[in-house]
């Protein structure tokens, strides 16, 4: 007597999803404490590249500041006006 094997494959997914941290500091032309965030990611928001960018910074139409590490932050909130 033959015997019929029924066979089920399953396949699963893992994706893992990277939360930016929020980092919080003192904007030395808003001055006040607020949200910032690295230049790719202010890049990506205004979706222009970076060295654009780098011209909205010099023109001072965004505000961008050092931290303590040396790393460039952008204000989150000179991103909307």
């Amino acid at each position: 007597m033959k015997r019929k094997l029924k066979l089920t494959i399953t396949k699963i997914y893992r994706q893992t999803m990277i939360t930016p941290t929020i980092f919080r500091a003192a904007c030395p032309v808003c001055m006040c404490e607020v949200q910032t965030l690295t230049p790719c990611e202010a890049a990506q928001i205004l979706q222009i590249d970076e060295i654009a960018l780098d011209r909205l910074v010099a023109d001072g139409n965004v505000h961008a500041a050092l931290t303590v590490g040396g790393y460039p932050r952008v204000c989150k909130n000179s991103l909307f006006r």
